[in-house]
């Protein structure tokens, strides 16, 4: 994994995990080139070939995205995009989702830009299932710590080591 890094063969987290996941695996068979395939090494992802992968999933939620405006949350997207293209740069994939949202939306309005509201919902009053009686008693009761030890004599005490 080392030369890999070293010969910029590796060049992302992704590829490091995956390498390493390769190498706890297989940790007493270990292939050069089976290697170089679980981590991606040569894998190119152009931004063309994001800039298609995010328009195509775009366009399946084109709807909701019109509905939720800038409140649409771009994770699944980018989790369907990463699943496709697995060793695409994240921050890119990001960069080009934000880019066709605001394409497709326009400038941010007022409303946009208000927090969204929460919906309180009324919590239902616990109510105790069963009825607790008081007991009381005509004479109060005293604690006993005769067994313990004064703080700082712990040398006194029995068995003490």
């Amino acid at each position: 994994i080392y030369d890999l890094v070293l010969q910029r063969k590796i060049v992302n987290d992704m590829q490091l995990v995956a390498a390493l996941e390769y190498v706890k695996a297989n940790p007493v068979k270990f292939e050069a080139g089976a290697l170089e395939d679980a981590c991606g090494v040569g894998v190119t992802v152009t931004p063309d070939q994001i800039r298609e992968a995010v328009l195509e999933k775009i366009e399946k939620n084109l709807g909701q995205i019109k509905t939720q405006r800038y409140r649409f949350n771009s994770g699944p997207l980018m989790g369907m995009i990463r699943k496709e293209l697995k060793w695409a740069d994240g921050k890119l994939v990001k960069k080009e989702i934000d880019e066709q949202i605001a394409a497709i939306l326009g400038a941010k309005t007022e409303e946009d830009n208000k927090p969204a509201q929460k919906v309180k919902q009324k919590k239902a009053e616990k109510k105790p299932a069963v009825a607790v009686k008081e007991v009381k008693t005509e004479e109060p009761q005293e604690m006993s710590f005769g067994g313990f030890h004064k703080p700082g004599e712990n040398y006194t005490t029995e068995g003490y080591v």
